[in-house]
């Protein structure tokens, strides 16, 4: 039962999820290729350590052609299958009733940060937001959950009946766009990085003499 289609960022491949086989199959679309058309991959959503995640819904090809992100709503996790050798690369647990995804790049940042993130919104509206790696011995990033983002209205947790997310393409700050309703009003609100330190910063202290 195929839920969400997405296409890589050279268009030569279209990744489909199914829902009730907890798969996601990639399809040449390549018109140069002798495989033109044809599924030349399906990914069983099992990471290295065996752990399953189930019920794909929505997916999306990070815009450098990294990774492909995968929320699941049968076990309220994320999935990243790396887009060089289309295998399960992680799995995220802890993602509760995931609805709706977005995904920025690594080069839509005034920060020159060098990382990408992730937007999960769930059906409740709470947001969640992804960091990229590599993580890790003198990595750059958590390539894990973050939190979630800070409201001018203290009160306000997340988005009322959310439906629709997607990038700002125009955004250096990693910014996307949320649609909502609220007492019957259709509302559109952006979420972005507002602050961070200048470029690349190590997770970890370099070994050698204090």
């Amino acid at each position: 039962s195929p839920r969400d289609l997405a296409i890589s960022p050279d268009m030569n491949l279209l990744a489909v999820s199914n829902n009730s086989a907890s798969t996601v199959t990639f399809i040449d679309t390549d018109p140069l290729s002798p495989s033109f058309h044809e599924v030349v991959k399906t990914v069983s959503l099992v990471d290295s350590n065996n752990r399953r995640a189930l019920g794909p819904t929505e997916l999306v090809w990070q815009g450098d052609g990294e990774d492909i992100l995968v929320i699941c709503d049968r076990s309220d996790s994320l999935v990243l299958i790396a887009g060089n050798g289309l295998e399960v690369r992680k799995i995220i647990s802890g993602i509760t009733d995931p609805k709706l995804l977005a995904v920025t790049d690594r080069s839509s940042s005034s920060f020159n940060t060098g990382l990408y993130y992730a937007y999960i919104v769930s059906e409740a509206g709470d947001m969640q937001i992804f960091e990229s790696g590599p993580d890790g011995l003198q990595g750059i990033g958590f390539d894990d959950i973050i939190g979630s983002p800070q409201f001018d209205d203290v009160q306000r947790t997340g988005f009322d009946n959310p439906s629709a997310i997607c990038i700002n393409p125009g955004s250096i700050q990693h910014g996307v766009y949320v649609g909502y309703s609220e007492e019957s009003k259709a509302i559109i609100d952006e979420v972005w990085l507002d602050s961070s330190p200048f470029g690349p910063v190590s997770l970890r202290i370099p070994p050698g003499p204090a």
